[in-house]
């Protein structure tokens, strides 16, 4: 490790031109790599309902369109332009059950009438799965005033719904790890570097992804937050240590390759940890764990590394401006907690183990969606 972490700091400047470099081929991997909307994709592919389903999608209409204010003529009309739409695989209405064109509507049984035209045409389409999204899109631009439904429209509107929310998420998340980051740290730059690097992670692994070809929405949506909540302690643990080794009168080099010698250990292990547990995804039946194991923890090796090579050397270039910024320290002093905890340790296990059967009942109680 003492060879490494002098190597870390001896070439900090080309390590940050090399990780620049990485990050520009990182947003652009990111968008080569695929979003798969089709949860049906995970599933095994031996189990009869998978099969069955596969059938009904190419046999079964999976997508309404109402289109209101028409009447016969251009209800026909409109259906032969629905037809050429590209992915659209059949589309169907009143006139492939009788003949609407010599049939006055008020000839024609109420109840069937009502399944296709309610002052304006109501058509059923089979669409292909591989093009939801494109043909919902068409039809929207085609027919503007018309109203969509069915399982083609809710795949389209889940595709364009959970990248927004992942944006939005993240005007909640980043704000809110500047506040317990900046508590819990003695420099104002200290979050801000610990932001970075994860982010940089983060980017790394999301343009990794074009290993796999493609990525689950579901994976997309929850791996960035995923990976900064279980990896930023990595950059806190190595920071923290730095400032021990600087309060110990060591210059911020020596300080920073003795801070990397003494925290590896504990960065590395809770790392592998954490590796292995997403690792333990691959069992499932259900592949949709695969898919979030492997890019779980591939994020986790690649947040462990940015630690331990991107922060160092991000350390000692700014160590001026991160001395600048420094405050004091905001949390309160838990010593007073941490006598109660020692002094009631045994009252408190006991307390802890007597609600565990209670807890196992309440678990049991849930409710998954």
């Amino acid at each position: 490790m003492k060879a490494f972490s002098e190597a870390v700091i001896r070439h900090r400047k080309i390590i940050l031109i090399i990780t620049l470099i990485m990050c520009v081929l990182s947003v652009f991997g990111m968008q080569v790599v695929a979003v798969n909307y089709n949860l049906k994709d995970y599933l095994p592919k031996e189990a009869p309902s998978v099969q069955a389903l596969g059938q009904i999608s190419m046999e079964v209409p999976n997508l309404q369109v109402y289109l209101p204010g028409l009447d016969v003529s251009e209800a026909l009309a409109q259906k032969e332009r629905i037809a050429q739409v590209p992915g659209v695989v059949s589309v169907l209405w009143l006139d492939d059950v009788m003949d609407v064109r010599d049939t006055p509507l008020e000839m024609i049984h109420q109840d069937t009438l009502g399944q296709y035209y309610n002052e304006g045409p109501l058509y059923q389409l089979t669409v292909k799965e591989a093009e939801q999204s494109e043909v919902v899109v068409a039809l929207r631009a085609q027919h503007p005033e018309g109203l969509l439904m069915g399982a083609a429209a809710d795949y389209e509107q889940v595709t364009n719904v959970s990248m927004m929310q992942v944006a939005s998420i993240m005007y909640y998340v980043l704000p809110l790890c500047l506040i317990v980051l900046t508590l819990a740290t003695r420099h104002y730059l200290e979050p801000l570097l610990f932001l970075l690097v994860i982010g940089i992670a983060i980017v790394l692994n999301e343009g990794t992804n074009i290993i796999f070809g493609s990525v689950s929405f579901i994976t997309r949506a929850c791996s960035a937050i995923l990976q900064l909540a279980v990896s930023i302690d990595y950059a806190i643990f190595l920071l923290h240590r730095f400032s021990d080794c600087r309060d110990e009168g060591l210059a911020p080099v020596e300080a920073m390759k003795k801070a990397m010698r003494t925290s590896a250990s504990a960065i590395t292990s809770s790392a592998m940890t954490t590796v292995f547990g997403f690792l333990a995804l691959l069992f499932m039946n259900f592949q949709l764990g695969r898919d979030m194991g492997l890019v779980l923890a591939k994020g986790v090796l690649l947040s462990c590394l940015s630690v331990m090579v991107i922060l160092p050397a991000l350390s000692v270039i700014l160590v001026k401006w991160i001395d600048k910024t420094a405050h004091r320290s905001f949390l309160p002093s838990f010593s007073k907690f941490g006598r109660f905890v020692v002094r009631f340790c045994l009252p408190l296990a006991i307390v802890l183990l007597l609600s565990l059967p209670a807890a196992f009942l309440m678990q049991k109680g849930n409710t998954f969606i």
